[in-house]
């Protein structure tokens, strides 16, 4: 098991965690919304239910995300009282800012001046 120590001190399998890019697309949609249920999730996530359920369970067991059902309705919210929640959006936008962020800072300032 691949081990990182998180932002607030807790140990974290940031491996397992991130590996996943449906599991980054679940976080990153969740930052962004208070809740959603399951079928919008799927949407906006763009990809097969049963992939996005797998995916929510291993978030789930870390206590990461948060589902109720309402009768038939599973509605999702990220677990914001969960340090590690916190740690996992930190270390997200770090990746992104570091994948997109800085490609576009370089690619926009390495254009020829007219």
């Amino acid at each position: 098991m691949n081990l990182t120590k998180g932002f607030d001190g807790l140990t974290l399998d940031l491996g397992r965690l991130i590996a996943s890019t449906c599991r980054q697309k679940i976080l990153e949609t969740l930052s962004r919304v208070q809740q959603t249920h399951m079928m919008d999730l799927v949407r906006k996530v763009n990809s097969a239910y049963s992939q996005v359920n797998r995916n929510l369970q291993i978030l789930e067991q870390e206590d990461i995300v948060e589902s109720r059902y309402y009768g038939r309705m599973r509605m999702i919210k990220l677990n914001r009282e969960n340090p590690k929640t916190e740690s996992m959006l930190k270390v997200l936008r770090m990746l992104r800012g570091s994948q997109f962020g800085d490609w576009k800072y370089s690619f926009r300032h390495a254009r020829p001046q007219e």
